[in-house]
Order: structure tokens, then sequence, then C-alpha cells
């Protein structure tokens, strides 16, 4: 499914100037540009870092975003305040990242003149204003009217956690976890008064054995850096292109599959040096060269910070690698107590059950059987 990515990066105003986010502001037609270069696309990707803005543009973008029918997850990154919940709510799916912080609070004006009767028809105004937002958290979040006022009225910063509780946002996004779990397989009993056997044999014993080692040292392959690597890097636009399958500090080239958002990307993608990544289903079908522009700071800067990811990837690989060691040394016990374990014991019983008499036999139990 092909995916639009929508960018509410830096403050919502309502001046309709296409360089206006060339000086951190976001507005409607800025929006519309964005969705208007992305064709055929399914659904839409809405990525917020905002500290709010103006309350008309707020709404205005709420309801261009609504009105395309398409489905809508929208992702707060960072700050996402004041106007900004209003666009977030556009997302029928919502989620935060573990840091980020949502902030509500009551409008304000400034810069007004005249007479007493002109401060207050603005306070009523302002007023009205507050009752908007208000209702519209009513109907979007778990709070009512009340409670959206209360909130506002004190100007209240949530957490993620708090947002989730509050109805503002779905889920937390968590980072991706590798996770490797060995779960024996549980014996299967007929019926309930059957035990497990009394003895196991070295066969069997071997194959726990090597069951458990066999968990361990596929950590210490992940560890290792035999799993799959991954180079991680932002195209112009701050998208996040994982080619999930080449290492760290390698160059993407023709063929190599990558994912965005954990979904296979189709179309272009314009890189910080004029490069456009072409993808269809996931896979890097050409590489389109362009003469770069100099002189532009945020192109530096996203190489910058591609250059950056890739220090800190082969930083984690080295630290894995040495992490691995200690790994390691737990395989290699493990094998030294697979050779090495026994365990017999010997007892006198003191009455034979069948007979009520004293038996002087004795009887002895091994970890292992004598035959395999």
């Amino acid at each position: 499914m092909k995916t639009a990515h929508v960018y509410i990066y830096g403050i919502v105003d309502s001046e309709q100037n296409k360089n206006a986010s060339e000086y951190g502001y976001i507005n409607l037609n800025i929006v519309k540009d964005q969705i208007d270069t992305q064709k055929g696309f399914e659904e839409i990707m809405l990525h917020i870092h905002s500290v709010g803005g103006d309350v008309s543009e707020g709404f205005a973008i709420y309801d261009y975003l609504k009105s395309l029918g398409k489905p809508i997850t929208s992702q707060i990154e960072g700050n996402c305040y004041s106007i900004a919940t209003v666009i977030a709510l556009a997302g029928s799916k919502r989620v935060m990242t573990p840091h980020a912080e949502l902030l509500i609070h009551n409008p304000w004006g400034g810069g007004i003149e005249g007479e007493k009767q002109d401060f207050k028809k603005y306070a009523e105004q302002l007023e009205k204003i507050e009752q908007k937002i208000a209702n519209f958290y009513a109907s979007n979040t778990n709070l009512n009217q009340k409670q959206a006022l209360d909130f506002m009225k004190v100007e209240t910063t949530f957490t993620p956690q708090q947002a989730l509780e509050n109805g503002f946002i779905t889920e937390i996004k968590d980072a991706l976890k590798v996770v490797a779990l060995y779960k024996p397989k549980k014996n299967k009993i007929k019926n309930k008064t059957e035990m497990p056997k009394e003895f196991l044999t070295k066969k069997e014993a071997k194959k726990s054995f090597k069951n458990i080692t066999d968990s361990i040292n596929g950590i210490f392959n992940i560890l290792k850096g035999e799993a799959p690597k991954n180079l991680l890097i932002q195209d112009a636009n701050g998208v996040e292109i994982d080619f999930f399958e080449i290492e760290a500090d390698a160059t993407p080239k023709k063929g190599d599959k990558a994912t965005i958002d954990g979904e296979s990307p189709s179309g272009e993608y314009v890189m910080p040096n004029g490069e456009t990544y072409v993808f269809e289903d996931g896979v890097l079908i050409e590489i389109k060269t362009e003469e770069e522009e100099g002189g532009d700071e945020d192109t530096e800067a996203l190489k910058l910070e591609n250059e950056q990811l890739k220090a800190e990837n082969k930083k984690m690989k080295k630290d894995l690698k040495k992490a691995s060691k200690e790994i390691q040394n737990v395989v290699n016990e493990v094998q030294d107590l697979k050779k090495n374990i026994s365990s017999t014991f010997n007892y006198n019983p003191q009455i034979d059950d069948k007979k009520g008499k004293k038996s002087s036999k004795k009887q002895t139990r091994n970890l292992f059987k004598d035959k395999n």
C-alpha cells in the first residue's frame, strides 16, 4: 500500500507563502503541495512536530486532510502544541513517540487597540474560539467539554501515557526490539495420571542441550552482526529509509530492498546530494543523478545527520561484538557442562512393599541409561 507522507513541521501560519517552510512555518498551501507531489497513494502518514500557531489555519489543514477520504495515521514526533493537536486528531490512528509532548491551552491574541468596546468584542471572539476548540476535543478524545476547558485553562502538558489515557492518541510508538527466546516444547501427556519418563537417555539429554546452545548461539550470531544489517538514511524531506539488508557503512545500489515506516515504498525520494531513489514495492530500481545545489544549509544538515547515523551504527556494531564475547563464554560453559554432567545415587530400602519384608537389594538410578 503506497503511503503519502505529510510533514507538519514548524509554526502554523495563515500566510499562504509556498516558501514559508524555509522560515519554519507551515500552511495549507504547503500541505496541499506535499499531497499533490505524491500520486496514487492509498493512505496518509502525518508527521507532526509543531508548537501550533494560527487557529483558523489549523482547522483548515484538518478539514483538507479529512476531505481527501484516505486513512490517516498521525505520528507525533516531537512537540504537538496548541492548534497542532487539532491537526493531529485528523488521524484515526494516532501514535506518539516516547519522548514527545502534547500541550493544550486557551487561545490568546495580541496587538489589539481601541476603546473598551473593542476589547470586549475581542474577548468575546476569544471565548467563542475557546468553546469551539473544547467542543472539538470533546468530540474527538475521551474528554468532555468541561474537562477540556479545565485542562486548557491551566495550560496542560501531556506525556505520551497521559495523552493515551485522555484519548488524544491511540498508541505509543516503541522502539523495535530484537528478541531471541527459547521455548522448549511441552510434553504431551495422554492422560492426567501419566507421569514423565523416569530416565533420560543420553541422546535425549544431548538434544535438550543442543536446543539451549542453539538458542544462545542465535543470540551470539545477532551480536556478531550475522543477522541482517541495516543502513538508515534520510531523504531531503527527512523521510527515514531503512535499507535493512546492507551494511551500515554501505552505499545503496539498484536491487537493494528498503522499508519506510515498516512498509515497502513505491515512488521517488530525493536525497540530500541531489540523487533521486526510485522504489517499486520496496526495491530500489533506479538511482537518478542530478547536479547538487551548493550553499543549502538544510541539505548540509541532512548530510551531517546521515553521517552521524552511520557513525552511531558503527559504534553500536562495535559494542555488540564486544558483548558477543561474553555470550560465547556462556556457550562454552554449557558445552562443557554437557560433556561432564552426571548423577548417580544408591539407596537401600528398608521395606519391600509387596512382601512386607526387609530387602537388602540396592537400587541405582543414573541420569543417563547405559544404552542410547
